[in-house]
């Protein structure tokens, strides 16, 4: 997925201070909670107000100092707690901004500033309770700045919705926008969500409307390509891609999406420069350094691909989409030793997490492997234990048979060395000569053998 947090406010360090601005305009000694009264400041100096006079100055120690005395006097104090929590994010101390958050909206539930503030300190550690604190915010009446902040909350709560419930995520959306003019990001995000309700036609219609409006824009370029690859209309995603990435040449989603169109359109020879280039720029991007090495593989160049598996690898050992990868390379290379090594590891962890490799095509894939690269290496029980996976995935094909046939072949299994090699010879038709031709002369061979 592309820039997953385009929309969202930040959940940064910095996600203290943008919070402020983007729910107070005016200054830091007006963020109070609902029902209290701003002191003057030209006749009337408190502690609150020294406290947000040293926030305002980014003087957060004395300011942590000033509010640890006034909410130990007085537990009640919403607005404290608040400033308090708003100061330990800017002194990134997490842990402390949610407890003082926490106790802000115990002393006033209504306090749609802690809500807020909480929900996104949250959200990138337990969306669903973030979420449940932006949607009481949301609920709330900011105590200044209202649309605005409101607008906010709504646009944050739609991003997160949009993938799972793309309906609410329109709905708070449109409540958004009700309160605050449109901006692209909302003509974006509008878009999205008509694509996961499956409203293709106006999702593109949105998409080239916002591009129009902003020529090039990665993001929306990325979006619109995406969509258009879909629909299988991949000429029309190249014209999208080129022009954004000759305007944003270090964009390296753009380039690997450009490069995936050239891909289906089988023009590899294009697609391996430009991912090379961004390899170069880019040699710790996993997601580019992944889909060249998987080029390199597609297009022979199987010594590039193992380097580059190797290196993915060296971070991630254990990925067993990784290792199922290189495994097939090595085979390719004649490296069956290694290979056999390569896919036990793979085959080891999968068998400990299936999960991790959820798809069958691949599963089937990692377990066929497995059983060449180990009949390659004589290995016959191997083979009979690949295989026996790998049916749990997908039927018997004539290679399956012949590798069947043979390992029960060396095992001096007769009775089923002969089953396998005529299921083969059946199965296999005109496909497979050579090994046809071996399987006829060991069912002669074998057929004065009990």
């Amino acid at each position: 997925m592309r820039h997953p947090n385009y929309l969202s406010f930040p959940r940064t360090r910095e996600s203290a201070f943008l919070l402020a601005a983007m729910l107070f305009i005016l200054p830091l000694h007006a963020q109070l909670p609902p029902g209290t009264t701003p002191a003057d400041s030209a006749t009337e100096t408190t502690p609150l107000n020294q406290a947000e006079d040293a926030i305002a100055a980014q003087h957060f120690d004395e300011a942590k100092r000033l509010l640890l005395l006034i909410t130990a006097a007085d537990q009640k104090n919403a607005r404290a707690f608040y400033d308090l929590g708003y100061t330990d994010e800017a002194l990134q101390d997490d842990a402390a901004a949610e407890t003082a958050y926490r106790a802000a909206i115990a002393a006033d539930a209504k306090n749609f500033e802690a809500h807020a503030a909480l929900g996104l300190l949250l959200e990138p550690r337990d969306p669903a309770e973030a979420r449940k604190e932006l949607a009481t915010a949301a609920t709330l009446t900011p105590a200044a700045n209202a649309a605005d902040a409101k607008a906010r909350v709504l646009r944050e709560l739609a991003r997160m919705d949009a993938t799972a419930d793309p309906t609410t995520a329109s709905d708070e959306l449109l409540a958004a926008i009700k309160l605050t003019s449109e901006t692209p990001q909302d003509t974006l995000l509008t878009a999205q969500i008509a694509e996961r309700t499956g409203d293709l036609p106006d999702a593109e219609a949105t998409y080239r409307r916002l591009l129009t409006s902003t020529p090039n824009d990665p993001d929306t370029a990325y979006a619109l390509a995406a969509l258009l690859i879909r629909e299988a209309k991949l000429p029309d995603a190249e014209a999208v891609l080129t022009p954004a990435l000759q305007a944003h040449p270090g964009d390296a989603p753009l380039a690997a999406q450009l490069a995936r169109v050239y891909m289906l359109q089988s023009e590899d020879d294009k697609a391996v420069p430009l991912l090379e280039a961004q390899h170069t720029q880019n040699p710790q991007d996993a997601a580019v350094t992944r889909m060249l090495a998987d080029l390199y593989s597609r297009t022979g160049n199987l010594p590039q691909a193992d380097t580059l598996y190797q290196q993915l690898l060296t971070t991630s050992p254990d990925d067993i989409d990784l290792l199922s990868a290189r495994g097939d390379t090595l085979i390719r290379q004649k490296k069956f030793v290694e290979a056999e090594d390569v896919l036990q590891k793979a085959d080891t962890l999968f068998l400990a997490r299936p999960a991790a490799l959820p798809s069958t095509d691949d599963r089937v894939q990692l377990t066929g492997s497995l059983a060449f690269a180990a009949s390659e290496n004589g290995q016959p029980e191997l083979v009979l234990t690949a295989l026996d996976q790998r049916l749990q995935y997908a039927p018997e094909t004539p290679a399956t048979l012949f590798l069947r046939a043979t390992a029960h072949d060396h095992l001096h299994h007769v009775v089923l060395a002969r089953g396998f090699y005529t299921q083969f010879i059946a199965a296999a038709g005109d496909q497979y000569p050579n090994e046809t031709w071996e399987a006829k002369h060991r069912l002669i061979a074998l057929a004065t053998d009990k």
